[in-house]
């Protein structure tokens, strides 16, 4: 979407001093007056604005915390456009300090965005220095909760939690990007202005289990009056915990048997005893173990071909809700040119593709409901570079169901053979029998054949150039020109790419015209003026304003327009840009260290009757990627031009271009 008050591809941040009347360690976010619109400037605002725009506010557990201790910040969005689309944020603390080490989405969040941001705290090590919870879709309040966050101390100090970014889709166009908010600060260690030790807490009673099945399994206990909040442990290792009474853990095994313990959290940190209770998990039924299927297109090709492997997963027995698979082939035999996701995993919000000359990495997130079956993740192209063998390997790096449990899945074994021959040449087809046309228009014309027995496919060429391929005995040329005689032909294709001679037949296609008189009168070209007195049908053309118009359906005084789903359509043309981009990218940060990772997003530019429909990276040091999100880092300094290339749902094309500098 076009956002109006964009004025620039860097967002720049600026911070000034701190009002003599606000609290120490306070911060206020606003608009700056003149600043170009993402620039958030800190300090205070005409009170017209404080009382116009929404305010992001926290609440903390507990301000202070021992190194180690934990406590929680409750963020809320108020005064917030009722029917906005969604609010995006990012929250920082000094790592030195505390970290983030879980989120939790309110009502309005995703299971999959709450998902993907613990995934990523998890893949950091358990903790972060940064977060960017997120709710989309229409949210019907002016005040709701976005998320809390879980920080633990990490060294004395204090540390504020820094509202970074925030940008917020009201329901009529355009967003808003600026917030009141007052940062909360994190003191870790103890506090200089009291002397009093923290008061030891009681263990929790009454510790018991309330339900349970083969994954998970609840229970309860009786409040603490001291505690903050409870620790959660399974078999002794903390997994979890709240501020409730109760308690679900899940991802347990079937049939097991695990101690729970919850221990009370108060004030800095300061923890009790552990309360503990024995707990079997139902035993369940021994789900089929899945097979990873690896299918080579074409096993055997010459230096110099290309050939497609596809992956996916025969079922998911529980469920599926993401995963992350890593092939990697022999260089010296073949390389990896290109990947792709697989339809069903194509659109989602969370998907990443990454390609290199040896590896790729394909991953996603997308719940699939339990007993799903045939689930294609999506395929990589190789092409051949020298004679031998490569077996086509397939790391799991993630494959879990929909109760956070890891799925075991058997690999299939596939090997590419470059160079080799069977025992005995495949012998060629012969060439199709029967060809003649079937149809023809002004820009088409449709050709059947007979079956070849020993033919995997049909090439099809047009005045001796080939234009497609088909496994059917029949094809629809588009793209032609009127009352024009081509060349058309068939040739069938069998195993290992041996061809049959070229059949061919003559195919005239039909003169142009509207049915409204001679098509030469109005002008040149062939076609006539458009007149809002004639009565057109679908397929007609005419000349309006220098371009050639093609009827979409009946119709009377619809003058010719640029528009889509509209009575008319340019025939040699397409419909103009109305942005510079249809994407642009948007980095963690511009500069970074060697090994240091970077998030690329995107930022979508068009108008509302477009869309976005793919997305394309190259990263600058020879790796590819699509999606709305990637995540990468590289290995070696320099200077790296990346590139996003978008293509909306017209075709339209376009390609915005950043520079990274690793030092």
């Amino acid at each position: 979407m076009t956002h109006p008050n964009d004025t620039d591809d860097d967002e720049q941040f600026f911070e000034s001093d701190t009002p003599a009347n606000s609290p120490p360690s306070r911060r206020t976010f606003v608009q700056a007056a003149g600043a170009g619109a993402g620039t958030l400037a800190l300090g205070a605002s005409p009170a017209s604005a404080q009382e116009s725009r929404p305010t992001v506010s926290v609440t903390l557990a507990d301000d202070q915390i021992e190194s180690g201790g934990a406590t929680t910040a409750t963020i809320r969005i108020e005064n917030s456009p009722e029917g906005s689309a969604g609010c995006t944020t990012e929250f920082a603390v000094d790592p030195d300090v505390a970290q983030i080490t879980a989120v939790e989405l309110g009502e309005y969040g995703r299971d999959i965005i709450e998902d993907q941001l613990n995934s990523e705290i998890e893949a950091n090590g358990g903790s972060v220095s940064s977060i960017d919870p997120s709710v989309f879709g229409s949210i019907d309040e002016t005040e709701y909760e976005l998320a809390t966050l879980r920080l633990e101390g990490q060294g004395n100090g204090t540390t504020e939690l820094e509202l970074v970014d925030f940008v917020l889709t009201p329901p009529d166009d355009g967003t808003i990007e600026n917030a009141s908010y007052d940062a909360p600060s994190v003191t870790v260690g103890t506090d200089s202005g009291s002397g009093a030790d923290p008061v030891a807490l009681d263990t929790p009673t009454n510790l018991e289990v309330v339900a349970g099945n083969e994954t998970s399994v609840e229970v309860s206990w009786s409040s603490v009056s001291n505690a903050v909040e409870y620790a959660v442990s399974v078999d002794g290792t903390r997994k979890t915990s709240t501020t409730s009474t109760s308690a679900t853990i899940t991802g347990l095994d079937a049939g097991t048997t695990y101690e729970i313990g919850v221990s009370a959290v108060g004030q800095g940190g300061v923890a009790s005893d552990a309360a503990t209770v024995q707990v079997t998990t139902a035993a369940g039924a021994q789900a089929d173990t899945p097979t990873l299927t690896v299918d080579l297109e074409t096993a055997m090709i010459q230096p110099g071909e290309t050939t497609t492997v596809n992956f996916g997963l025969t079922e998911a027995p529980t469920g599926l809700v993401g995963f992350q698979i890593e092939p990697s082939v022999d260089t010296e035999v073949a390389t990896i040119v290109d990947a792709e996701l697989g339809e069903t995993y194509r659109s989602t919000l969370f998907r990443e593709v990454e390609t290199g000359a040896g590896s790729a990495m394909l991953r996603a997130i997308y719940t699939l409901d339990a007993g799903t079956t045939d689930i294609d993740f999506g395929h990589v192209e190789l092409e051949a570079v020298a004679n031998g063998e490569t077996a086509v390997e397939v790391e799991i790096v993630r494959l879990e169901d929909t109760d956070a449990n890891s799925v075991e899945a058997t690999v299939e074994d596939a090997t590419l053979t470059v160079g080799g021959q069977s025992d005995s040449d495949p012998e060629s087809p012969t060439p199709p029998e029967g060809l003649e046309v079937t149809a023809e228009t002004e820009t088409s014309v449709e050709l059947s054949w007979g079956s070849v027995s020993n033919a995997v496919e049909y090439a099809i060429f047009v005045d001796g150039t080939q234009q497609t391929t088909t496994t059917s005995t029949s094809a629809t040329i588009t793209g032609l020109d009127a009352d024009t005689t081509y060349e058309v032909g068939v040739s069938a294709v069998g195993q290992g790419g041996a061809r049959s001679d070229v059949v061919t037949v003559q195919a005239t296609t039909k003169n142009a015209g509207n049915g409204e008189g001679d098509q030469n009168e109005g002008g040149s070209g062939g076609y006539p003026e458009w007149d809002s007195s004639v009565l057109y049908q679908s397929g007609d053309r005419v000349r309006w304003n220098g371009e050639v118009w093609v009827a979409q359906w009946k119709n009377q005084n619809a003058e010719p327009r640029y528009e889509v789903n509209y009575a008319w359509a340019p025939l040699n043309g397409e419909i103009p840009l109305e942005v510079d981009y249809l994407a642009k990218i948007k980095p963690s940060a511009t500069t970074v260290g060697v090994g240091e990772r970077i998030v690329f997003q995107v930022r979508e530019q068009t108008a509302s009757s477009y869309w976005v429909d793919t997305l394309q990276w190259d990263l600058g040091d020879g790796t590819t990627a699509s999606g709305w999100y990637v995540g990468h880092s590289y290995d070696s300094s320099g200077t790296y031009a990346v590139t996003l290339t978008a293509v909306d749902n017209l075709g339209r094309q376009t390609t915005h271009e950043i520079e990274i500098i690793v030092s």
